[in-house]
């Protein structure tokens, strides 16, 4: 199922700050909204909900207008959104149950069948007694997604949902997320500083600085722009989509084909047949003008050179393709001179490390 298309467009000035920024998608599906601290990101999620009142410009979705260039908007009570913030904001006097009926008022159709459905989709049978103060972390932003749910939104709002959250909570929140992403129910806008929680995540990148978004669309296609600064550091990378072809049991390693080529990965991932996501930083991926025999490194595809970019004044970019797909390493200066490194050359690209993500549906 595809999401409706959104199309946003606002201005907000606020002291120093000016937030200027667009936004348009046929099919919005998962969006991951990504720049340093202070570039607007949670602003413009506010501007979206109807929180701002001295914002400008348009929010469509759904073919419904939120908001027109001509003044009109509809108050933030009146947008089918859900909203969740960065501290979760569950009601403290409320137990669980409380605060899911409270977001249920807003909700069209079979309100009770509804509740069950989604206290069993966020596994929250055991904590509806709970007050929000008992509860970990995790649980928490469970609860805090079940509720924006509840409200049947025709868009999602998502301020850094996983934030200060350790490494088991944020394990305990994602798989939730994933499958929001999975259905492509309705549009998500994802705030994060963390573009591992991004790719884990989304479809879509939207980049901002500066109150400003500098780039959007597809998520591998941004992420192989070296000219964004925070995609062209030490965490530069690019995604590869590869499908789950076996398992290798004696070694324990599973086999996938990426654009029939092969790679192994550590441990079992994911089900027969399954499409996973691949996240390859630049740094990992060396190149080999022939094709090494003797080497720990297992991951060792042919791939052509497609162009050259400096990543700073000792680095070079090189973007790769791989069948239909791109890949991007980083060497030094001296490797692209000592190699004779050029646009259309054929060549082995070693790959050192692999982060798996979930599939795509």
């Amino acid at each position: 199922m595809n999401a409706p298309a959104l199309d946003v467009s606002q201005t907000l000035r606020r002291g120093e700050f000016r937030l200027d920024a667009r936004l348009a998608f046929e099919n919005a599906g998962a969006m991951g909204l990504y720049g340093p601290s202070g570039c607007g990101k949670t602003t413009l999620l506010r501007c979206i909900a109807g929180l701002e009142p001295m914002v400008r410009g348009h929010v469509r979705i759904a073919n419904t207008d939120w908001q027109t260039s001509a003044g009109q908007a509809l108050p933030a009570h009146r947008r089918r959104v859900g909203y969740v913030f960065q501290d979760a904001r569950l009601f403290p006097h409320l137990n669980v149950a409380g605060n899911l009926r409270f977001a249920l008022r807003a909700a069209r159709g079979n309100r009770p069948a509804l509740f069950s459905e989604t206290v069993d989709r966020f596994n929250l049978s055991g904590l509806l007694k709970r007050r929000p103060g008992t509860l970990s972390g995790g649980e928490q932003r469970r609860v805090a997604l079940a509720r924006a749910l509840l409200r049947q939104p025709d868009l999602l709002l998502l301020d850094e949902p996983l934030t200060g959250l350790d490494a088991t909570q944020k394990l305990e929140v994602l798989p939730y997320l994933d499958r929001l992403r999975a259905e492509r129910l309705l549009p998500m806008l994802m705030v994060s500083h963390h573009i591992d929680e991004i790719i884990r995540v989304c479809d879509q990148l939207v980049r901002m600085d500066a109150g400003q978004v500098v780039a959007s669309g597809p998520l591998d296609a941004v992420l192989l722009r070296h000219d964004l600064p925070m995609l062209a550091g030490d965490e530069a990378s690019s995604m590869l989509r590869g499908v789950v072809k076996g398992f290798d049991e004696r070694y324990g390693m599973t086999r996938v084909d990426c654009d029939f080529q092969t790679l192994l990965l550590p441990g079992h991932q994911g089900t027969l047949g399954e499409t996973l996501r691949l996240r390859i930083l630049a740094r990992d991926v060396s190149l080999c003008l022939s094709q090494p025999r003797d080497t720990s490194i297992q991951n060792i595809l042919p791939v052509t050179i497609e162009g050259l970019s400096a990543a700073g004044p000792a680095e070079v970019d090189i973007a790769l393709q791989l069948g239909e797909q791109r890949l991007l390493a980083r060497v030094t200066a001296r490797a692209q001179d000592k190699l004779k490194l050029v646009p259309g050359q054929k060549l082995f690209a070693q790959i050192k490390g692999v982060a798996v993500r979930r599939s795509e549906a």
